[in-house]
């Protein structure tokens, strides 16, 4: 299992949340494990040939993982719109999410145009190089939400602008949204039925410095209506860092 940490104080804020949605008889969090990987393709071909066609599961070779270097499988269904050719040793800067499936395979969601931090760089051994850039304008980016609705609660750290569908379980709700700007700028909406319910924002991270733990925390009534979805969309600054949990609906 590959975790990806999430700073103390918003680990006790959805620690609170959770306790609160089990205590009212709904669904506890879950944090949704995306974080950004540099990786290097390892499909068993000849370096700078195409990997082969049929098969979206693709090896690559990264460090960032473990500390060590090490091969994982990847499965690009999901972004092979924005790269849909890969090469053996080619580099690539990817967004994983490594809880989306239950076969110890990564899930891509996104490549992106660089990776933020100081992450250190794999190094492929065969020279090989990559003739086939991504060539995406947004870092750090999802255009269209996410291709299954994630559970209510789910805590998100992002970069850059991103939208996705979140199962709330009641069709009129009133869940609370936390937030947080750690460089950059963001502003955060919660759409239901085509609606905007709540929009805040846009906020810089001192913005929130006066605030207890340095995170602000809100809430997003919806309905009634006739579906349980609602879309959270974060507007962001190319690069900017930011965190959001929507918890469950909480009947309005």
């Amino acid at each position: 299992m590959f975790v990806a940490r999430l700073p103390a104080a918003r680990v006790w804020i959805a620690l609170v949340l959770a306790a609160l949605l089990v205590g009212a008889g709904l669904p506890a969090p879950t944090f949704a494990k995306d974080f950004p990987l540099i990786v290097v393709v390892d499909c068993g071909v000849r370096s700078g040939q195409k990997c082969p066609d049929g098969s979206t599961i693709v090896g690559v070779r990264t460090d960032q993982v473990s500390g060590r270097p090490a091969t994982y499988k990847v499965d690009f269904a999901w972004v092979m719109k924005q790269k849909p050719t890969l090469r053996q040793d080619q580099e690539l800067c990817i967004e994983v999410r490594d809880n989306a499936r239950d076969d110890n395979v990564l899930q891509a969601i996104s490549i992106l145009d660089n990776c933020s931090g100081p992450a250190p760089r794999v190094k492929s051994g065969k020279g090989g190089k990559d003739d086939d850039q991504a060539n995406s304008d947004t870092v750090g980016t999802t255009g269209d939400p996410d291709p299954e609705p994630l559970l209510c609660g789910t805590a998100i750290n992002g970069t850059g602008t991103r939208s996705w569908v979140q199962e709330e379980f009641v069709s009129n709700g009133n869940p609370f949204l936390v937030y947080d700007v750690i460089s950059g700028s963001a502003r955060f909406e919660v759409f239901y039925e085509g609606n905007s319910v709540k929009a805040i924002g846009p906020f810089v991270p001192a913005d929130l410095d006066g605030l207890p733990f340095g995170i602000g925390v809100t809430q997003a009534p919806y309905g009634p209506g006739t579906s349980t979805l609602v879309t959270v969309v974060v507007t962001a600054a190319p690069g900017a860092q930011w965190f959001v949990q929507l918890s469950c609906g909480l009947t309005a």
